[in-house]
């Protein structure tokens, strides 16, 4: 059962234990929509991959609710954050430093799911951070073969105007996002608490930040405890 019409109860339970999302002021050019719930330090924070949600780590936010606090956002050209004139990884890199400083934030650990882990270990670089956790993701060779086309299609077609609840996205998220023994409710789970973004300038994001990002120079100055989450590899390759 959920606990609110069309919502898991976890995820239901996860927004009633957090404070509401606000709109933080960075820069001149960037708002933020971003949540803070305070707790033990170092926080968590969330950086979401793009088409993501700051609602996507809701299990975390369930979890650590009133102990570890918690940082989770939208990325610039998401949800109800700004866009930003230019999408670069950089950007979305500065944007977060100063979110942190808006936070007063010296130290946490970031957690990156997807794109964010570009973000989280371009940060790492550069700032103070006391851990990371990279989630399904990495920092080169960003552009899967069959996003490339996909997304320009949803753009071309401006398919993102779609219903989220509707046919198309329903199989796209089976088919991309699934195996073929996924159970049918974490499907509707995703469905119903990752609800894709139908500003254009969500997926444009995509497209002007990520892809052909390689991120690999200077990653041994990371010295922190990470976390590397990832599936298997289905290439046959050794090298993983």
């Amino acid at each position: 059962m959920g606990g609110g019409v069309g919502i898991p109860v976890f995820v239901y339970r996860a927004r009633t234990a957090v404070p509401s999302p606000e709109r933080r002021q960075i820069s001149d050019a960037v708002t933020l929509e971003s949540l803070y719930a305070p707790g033990t330090k170092p926080e968590i924070v969330f950086v979401h991959g793009d088409l993501g949600s700051l609602w996507n780590p809701y299990p975390q936010l369930d979890a650590f609710s009133g102990s570890r606090g918690v940082v989770t956002y939208l990325l610039a050209g998401n949800g109800n954050s700004s866009n930003r004139s230019e999408q670069s990884v950089a950007g979305h890199v500065a944007d977060l430093d100063r979110l942190l400083e808006e936070l007063a934030i010296a130290s946490s650990i970031l957690h990156g799911h997807s794109y964010g882990t570009a973000i989280a270990i371009e940060y790492a670089k550069r700032h103070s951070v006391a851990g990371l956790a990279l989630h399904a993701g990495g920092d080169q060779d960003l552009t899967p073969s069959w996003e490339g086309p996909l997304l320009r299609a949803v753009l071309a077609s401006r398919l993102y105007k779609l219903p989220v609840d509707g046919v198309l996205f329903r199989r796209l998220v089976e088919s991309v996002c699934c195996h073929e023994t996924t159970p049918k409710c974490v499907t509707e789970d995703f469905l119903k608490s990752n609800l894709m973004p139908r500003r254009r300038s969500a997926w444009k994001t995509v497209t002007g930040a990520f892809w052909g990002c390689d991120g690999r120079e200077e990653t041994d100055s990371i010295d922190v405890p990470t976390l590397v989450i990832h599936g298997p590899d289905r290439s046959g390759s050794s090298d993983t």
